[in-house]
């Protein structure tokens, strides 16, 4: 109330909530406030918590009333934020019920306003939540103030605003000059549905503040009439500046409030519009995707003929392996057929029999079980890689592994 210092407020919990508000008493609320005339500063608020739930009309507040500046409010989360709802009490003025949020307000005197700094994996803000820095009080009385407002510092994974809910920062006067209240938000994602806002605005002749997104995702539900704006009436409008890979569901263009649309918005009733730009996003890939047929195509038609010579061979496409292949590409194969040692006299009988192979099955059963008997290989048979060649009386071609041939000139690259 006088020349000193308001205290500082530090909490340190697991969960921490503040919830609703009694008709006559206020709001369940932690404070930290100048009062009119008053000529010390306003105290921080600092809240460590793991989750922080702001419900039901509750506040959590900075203000000064005065000349003297408000203390900061910081909020660190390792898990979740969330403000949420409105008071079941609606005021006898016919004003509208107090909204859940986290404020910092500069009234009635020329007193700068203190930032809100919030730092977590998760914030949720709906059903009419606010975070808000401002001139205007948050319920009727008392006159704007005249000082410059404060900021809004986000630092999160993953940021939710649903129902009517979400950032303002409002601003009366530019005490200091152009600039208004900013709103810089660093996040994973933002999702903006029904409704909901990040609003950066000025009344009377303060310019607009600046809304800096910087998310590799920024989302709006279409037609959930969404919008991010940077407005002003007398003043010029502030800037906006969007740095993510992907916006979906936004579009700049004037945000007229019920179109239903969801707009960027950085415009000015009387002075001049604020700039937008975007940085950072990818551009569509068209990907189109091929139709694959059920039946296989003849692999002897995709096969071209490697010579043009008398005989006009071409050449042979062959399937081996586990369980060949199934009768259809999106089919399952039936099983896997197991590895089996032909031995020569099998070999023999299937290159002298000039029936499909399909055939061989006239084979009778105990000769094939006889022929088909896995057997060890035998230690003295090896692979050698072929290190030569030789043509033949007609003119078949052999490879020799023996390190002791004869080359022979360098095949032709058009027929033998």
């Amino acid at each position: 109330f006088g020349a000193g210092d308001a205290g500082a407020i530090t909490i340190y919990a697991s969960d921490l909530d503040v919830i609703g508000i009694f008709p006559g008493a206020g709001s369940s609320a932690i404070l930290s406030r100048t009062n009119p005339f008053s000529r010390g500063q306003g105290g921080r608020i600092s809240i460590n918590t793991d989750r922080l739930r702001v419900r039901g009309g509750a506040q959590i507040a900075t203000t000064t009333f005065s000349g003297s500046a408000a203390g900061e409010l910081r909020v660190n989360a390792t898990e979740s934020v969330e403000i949420s709802g409105r008071s079941d009490f609606i005021p006898p003025n016919g004003s509208e019920a107090p909204r859940s949020g986290l404020f910092s307000s500069a009234i009635f005197g020329p007193g700068r306003a203190g930032n809100i700094s919030i730092n977590t994996p998760t914030l949720d803000v709906k059903e009419g939540g606010i975070i808000s820095v401002s001139n205007f009080p948050s319920f009727v009385g008392p006159p704007p103030g005249t000082g410059p407002s404060g900021n809004i510092l986000v630092t999160a994974g993953q940021i939710t605003l649903d129902g009517d809910a979400g950032f303002d920062a409002k601003t009366n006067h530019n005490a200091d000059g152009p600039g208004g209240a900013n709103i810089e938000i660093s996040a994973d994602s933002i999702l903006l549905n029904n409704k909901s806002f990040i609003n950066a605005s000025a009344e009377g002749t303060a310019d607009g503040g600046n809304v800096t997104l910087k998310t590799p995702f920024l989302v709006a539900v279409p037609q959930s009439d969404s919008n991010i704006t940077a407005n002003a009436r007398g003043g010029d409008g502030g800037n906006i500046q969007i740095s993510a890979k992907g916006i979906l569901g936004l579009a700049i263009q004037p945000a007229i409030p019920g179109n239903g649309s969801n707009d960027i918005d950085a415009s000015s009733e009387a002075g001049a519009d604020g700039a937008i730009s975007t940085t950072g996003l990818e551009t569509d890939s068209k990907i189109d995707l091929a139709t694959i047929p059920d039946a296989p195509r003849d692999a002897s038609e995709l096969i071209g003929n490697a010579c043009n010579g008398p005989s006009k061979l071409g050449g042979q496409f062959l399937m081996t392996g586990r369980g060949g292949v199934p009768p259809k590409p999106k089919a399952m194969r039936s099983g896997l057929t197991p590895l089996i040692e032909f031995d020569e006299e099998l070999l023999n009988s299937l290159a002298s029999d000039s029936s499909p192979v399909s055939n061989t099955g006239n084979i009778g059963q105990q000769q094939a079980s006889k022929l088909l008997t896995r057997r060890p290989s035998k230690p003295n048979r090896s692979l050698a890689e072929a290190q030569h060649w030789k043509r033949g009386s007609n003119n078949q071609i052999t490879l020799i592994a023996s390190h002791g041939a004869t080359s022979s000139p360098v095949l032709s690259p058009t027929c033998l």
